[in-house]
């Protein structure tokens, strides 16, 4: 019954911008005004009860295993925490390690460019 529902509230609009005739002469609102007047008629419902019809309400909150699972995630992220306590004091401890491209050689940075051809001797 909820698609019945929708396909009634669409209707006006596909008539009014999907209502041109196809290859076969057809039209596509008038083809599924035809499709929801014979699923009503199979059910024995009129369009007054589709439009009457709205969806049942939703539950509110989070069910049990939900609630469940919050706890043990939440369990899991006191033990992760725990754990990598003792390590963060640690790192607190020793100096911090340079990132980045190492530091080049003294010898290397004051030595002339050479190149290709400039044989010494």
């Amino acid at each position: 019954m909820p698609i019945l529902a929708g396909l009634l509230e669409l209707l006006p609009w596909l008539k009014q911008w999907h209502n041109e005739p196809d290859a076969d002469g057809e039209r596509m609102g008038e083809q599924y005004e035809l499709v929801l007047d014979e699923e009503l008629r199979q059910l024995g419902l009129r369009r007054e009860r589709l439009r009457a019809w709205r969806p049942e309400p939703g539950r509110r909150g989070r069910g049990k295993a939900a609630a469940a699972v919050e706890a043990l995630a939440a369990e899991a992220a006191e033990a992760v925490k725990a754990e990598q306590a003792p390590a963060a004091a640690a790192s607190a401890e020793r100096p911090a390690k340079r990132r980045g491209r190492p530091p080049k050689d003294k010898a290397k940075r004051e030595a002339p460019l050479r190149l290709f051809g400039d044989d010494e001797g």
